[in-house]
């Protein structure tokens, strides 16, 4: 019994670590993104809670890291959706932080 739980909980870690250090490819970056940004919607139309403004820090600060990761020489993500999508990804984590204040 305890060998089962031992290897439940070692498969568990191991694919929750693998999936963190999953790279977005460019149309799942912009569908990453585009959820994201319903969801900010979502929550500006709504009554705000502390907890939506940390969800939303969280997501824009991953899609923001997940640009520049493994992206040496722009061949995961082109330059020009590099730069564009970095900007846009800056003014919302500043709207976020305005609003957590």
């Amino acid at each position: 019994m305890k060998k089962y739980i031992l290897t439940i909980i070692l498969s568990t870690m191991f694919f929750s670590c693998a999936s963190l250090s999953y790279n977005y490819t460019q149309v799942e970056f912009i569908d990453e993104y585009n959820k994201t940004v319903k969801y900010f919607d979502k929550v500006v139309e709504a009554p705000i809670k502390k907890s939506d403004l940390r969800r939303l820090r969280k997501k824009f600060t991953f899609l923001k890291k997940q640009l520049y990761k493994n992206n040496d020489n722009y061949e995961r993500l082109n330059e020009i959706i590099v730069n564009d999508y970095s900007v846009k990804i800056d003014e919302y984590l500043m709207f976020v932080e305005d609003l957590s204040d």
